[in-house]
């Protein structure tokens, strides 16, 4: 289970600005900032990010409450994206998750550039690891379906 620390901001000086404080080597990424983040607030939670630590002392269930069940929400959210199958009117079932998302648009991009091939296709993996030669039209339909999907769990 990954452990987290928080980093504070001081207090922002309206014209200068605010600078992020210097931030330890073990700090690995930017797990969340406060939901209320405002660097000019007087309230400590306000000026607040949480970052995954290799050294971090705060789990996860120890973050404010609000953090802690927006965290959890997060991290399903993330599961869930990942998670993503969706199926065309061809039939054919691709992985919708973001890395899936950002391969079938750079393959519409290139098979809508052969002009010299009455209909380009391409061979792809599907979801059950079967392999189909397919179009940019059905990409762009599995595509579509995986973005309607994605953005239906994105709210949280």
């Amino acid at each position: 289970m990954p452990m987290y620390s928080a980093l504070i901001y001081s207090v922002a000086d309206p014209v200068a600005g605010y600078f992020r404080p210097p931030r330890p080597e073990t700090f690995v990424k930017l797990f969340m900032s406060s939901p209320t983040w405002n660097p000019f607030s007087l309230k400590e939670e306000d000026r607040t990010e949480y970052w995954e630590d290799t050294a971090g002392t705060i789990p996860v269930t120890q973050f404010p409450l609000s953090l802690a069940v927006r965290a959890e929400a997060k991290a399903a959210r993330q599961t869930a994206v990942e998670s993503i199958l969706v199926t065309t009117s061809h039939g054919n079932t691709f992985n919708g998750d973001e890395e899936s998302q950002t391969r079938m648009a750079r393959a519409i991009i290139a098979l809508n550039f052969q002009p010299q091939v009455p209909v380009p296709s391409i061979v792809w993996v599907l979801s059950n690891n079967a392999t189909v030669v397919t179009t940019a039209d059905d990409l762009t339909e599995a595509l579509s379906l995986a973005g309607a999907a994605q953005a239906a769990l994105w709210i949280i």
